[in-house]
């Protein structure tokens, strides 16, 4: 098992501040603090809030009074992931109600940021163009489909599952627990899996019991977040069959100011949206509550493989994916009611997208210069010894 990872403290500095801005005297473990210095997406991902509430003060107090939808909450390039049968945007942490513009800024920049990683510097204004087409054809048509990008097949055609391998890498990416806490999570799931059996009485209480269990550290935007991961028996006494879940903090966003006002640390928003949204919703999906905190359950794939700018090997990879990405939002968006209500919300999404539509554009490009910008200041105040090549690419992002 590797040891905990100590924070590493930031000598004190005072920079200037702008809303994508971080604190650089912020304590992060050191892995983490690479990932977020890293790229522009990755410091990208690690400002969700900041960004979000960016985007609601550029689209102004008028948002209060649009519908809200089922919203992703962090859709980006790299949510897009593919498994043995799915495909499409996933990872839900930050799923709520709220206006459709959250999603749709959010996955544009990272449009932009991505053409702008791979050298495709003609590619941004027609690949937001592709996101959005994508949206529209969906909010139009309910029944639309977006064809299978040429990627998902190439990636999927790598995957080989080894049990041996793959369980040796989740006990490697795990950390022992006190003994205390690794009793009341293995208490808190004696109920998760009380409420799997009721929703599927093919379930059995051996299923569910643990064979190990550890903190996670994984991810960037959620990494802070309390993670789990806990390897259940699975259907067989086989180990080859055995499952494992993931177990998540539900992240609190009633900082972002547009959002519908509710319960943000509810964890039926997360499991509402997944199942709204989600192409091949999560299996054994639930929930509990540990120490007054509320965690999401669900079961990682057997093969899984987010998508990463190197992976895409020409601009048309990746302007099906950004179709594709579209069509998913504008079909999961209006399923937050039930028809036929949703055909109110999907009119009124199509509304906002004829009036808005070049805002949107226009907005994914400055929010990827300024977090380009934030991303810069971020990297002279933890290592000024790069200032003077970052200073450099942000006059030629």
């Amino acid at each position: 098992m590797p040891s905990v990872a100590r924070r590493e403290v930031m000598p004190r500095v005072a920079v200037q501040r702008g809303p994508l801005d971080i604190d650089p005297n912020i304590a992060l473990e050191p892995q983490l603090l690479e990932r977020v210095r890293s790229s522009p997406t990755g410091y990208f991902r690690f400002v969700n809030v900041q960004f979000a509430n960016e985007v609601c003060r550029r689209f102004g107090p008028d948002l209060l009074a649009t519908p809200a939808v089922s919203l992703h909450g962090d859709a980006h390039v790299e949510q897009y992931a593919v498994t043995d049968t799915g495909r499409g945007l996933t990872d839900f942490d930050d799923a709520a109600a709220g206006p459709a513009v959250l999603d749709l800024v959010r996955f544009a920049t990272s449009l932009v940021l991505t053409c702008r990683d791979r050298g495709w510097n003609d590619a941004p204004d027609p690949m937001v163009s592709e996101f959005l087409r994508g949206y529209r054809a969906a909010l139009e048509n309910p029944r639309s489909a977006a064809p299978e990008p040429r990627i998902v097949a190439r990636m999927r055609s790598t995957f080989r599952f080894d049990p041996t391998r793959y369980f040796a890498w989740i006990r490697s990416i795990i950390e022992p627990l006190p003994s205390d806490a690794e009793l009341a999570i293995r208490a808190a799931l004696v109920k998760y899996a009380d409420e799997r059996m009721v929703d599927d009485p093919a379930q059995t209480r051996e299923y569910f019991s643990v064979q190990e269990l550890g903190r996670s550290r994984m991810g960037i935007g959620s990494a802070r977040a309390r993670k789990y991961l806990v390897r259940v028996r699975g259907p067989t006494d086989s180990p080859d069959d055995d499952d494992v879940l993931e177990l998540k903090e539900i992240g609190d966003v009633s900082g972002i100011t547009c959002l519908s006002r509710g319960a943000p640390l509810d964890p039926l928003r997360l499991i509402a949206a997944q199942k709204q949204i989600a192409y091949e919703p999560y299996r054994l999906v639930g929930y509990f509550v540990l120490d007054g905190r509320s965690f999401w359950v669900h079961a990682w794939p057997k093969n899984y493989r987010e998508l990463s700018p190197g992976d895409l090997r020409t601009v048309e990879e990746l302007q099906e994916i950004a179709f594709d990405a579209g069509v998913q939002l504008g079909l999961g968006h209006p399923k937050r009611v039930d028809a036929p209500f949703d055909v109110e919300l999907r009119r009124s999404a199509l509304q906002f997208l004829n009036l808005r539509e070049s805002e949107i554009k226009q907005a994914s490009k400055t929010m990827a210069d300024d977090v380009h910008a934030a991303w810069v200041r971020f990297r002279e105040a933890t290592d000024p010894g790069t200032a003077q090549s970052l200073r450099k690419q942000a006059k030629n992002p």
